[in-house]
Parts: structure tokens; sequence; C-alpha cells
């Protein structure tokens, strides 16, 4: 099924233009200003459509059974981080009286984990643009999962500036720091 571009102004696009979009039908994600069709997947192959959501169910169960308390959501979701920025996490979680607060049909500010699961389609973005964008805007912890090299990429924000805790694999666990608890990775990656 195609969908339509939405009708918006030449330029950059802002929020409002975000929501006429989702409006009009399909999920769009706004980046730096750009109007992005949500779920790099579209154009993947089907087996790593079925991976991607695999991992989605096992990082709930995963994070169902540790946080502490708070809120978890799944895309399609939008997170209005400023007036050009609107991702759509695969995963966010905001503690409870965290900054992030929920609105009508999206979510407003930072939340305090966010992951992002890579497809060969979204994994620039992932590393460079949302990387750089969940940093500026104190995103506590971010998680890259990469479905092809099971591996779990975990960053804390230090000072500002996010620093690596590690990579790590399914034989793996790390302590994390936004959640307060150690995270065991094993059905991760079962």
């Amino acid at each position: 099924m195609m969908v339509a571009e939405p009708t918006v102004k030449t330029g950059k696009k802002t929020v409002a233009d975000w929501i006429a979009a989702t409006e009009a039908g399909g999920n769009w994600e706004l980046l730096d200003g750009e109007l992005i069709p949500f779920g790099g997947w579209k154009d993947d192959i089907v087996g790593a459509n079925a991976k991607h959501s695999n991992y989605v169910m096992l990082l709930i169960q995963l994070l169902l059974k540790i946080i502490p308390n708070g809120m978890l959501r799944t895309a399609p979701v939008g997170v209005i981080l400023d007036d050009e920025n609107t991702p759509e996490p695969d995963l966010f979680w905001m503690k409870e009286g965290g900054r992030c607060k929920e609105g009508e049909t999206y979510w407003e500010g930072a939340p305090d984990l966010i992951v992002e699961i890579l497809s060969p389609s979204t994994a620039r973005d992932d590393r460079k643009r949302k990387f750089d964008l969940y940093e500026k805007h104190g995103v506590s912890e971010y998680w890259i999962l990469d479905p092809f090299a099971r591996l779990l990429e975990v960053y804390t924000l230090i000072d500002g500036k996010y620093q690596r805790l590690g990579i790590f694999d399914s034989s793996e666990s790390f302590d994390s720091p936004a959640l307060g608890v150690r995270v065991e990775l094993g059905g991760v990656f079962a």
C-alpha cells in the first residue's frame, strides 16, 4: 500500500507539519526539520522486518521485568524534543516524575531511556542523527541494538555527553545507570 506524501510547506518542517502529515495518514518522523517516513524496514527484506519485531517483543519482556517505575512505550509514538525534531523511537521509557510528559497523541520532552533497533535503512540515522539528537536533549541512556551482529551498545549521559558504557552480547550483563538495575541480556538474544 502506498502512503501519499502529505501536503505541507516546502523548506524546514515543524512539529505542526509533522502533526498534519501524521493526521493525513502514515507514520512520520521529524528529524532536523525533515519529514521522514517512519519504519525504514519498508525497504528491507521481510525476514529483517520479522527479526526487528522479535527484538521489540523480547526487549519489552525484559524491560517490563526490570523497570523500577514510570512508563514504557513503543513506536509508532512520536516524542517531541523541539520544534524540528519528533523521532519515533522503537522503545522508550520515562521514569515517574521525569521530564517526558504525555500529550494527547504524542509525548513531549526527553525520555530517560531510548532503544533503537538497527535496520539497514535506518542504521546511519540511529547511529548519528538520533545519537546527536538524544545527547543534545539529555536522554539519560541510549541503547542501540544490532540484530544482525546480536550486540547491544549502551551509552550513558555524563556531563551532557554520551559515554559508551559498553558493547554487550548475550552472555553479558551490565548495570544501567538510568534504570538503576543490572540488565541480563541472555533472554534478548535467545
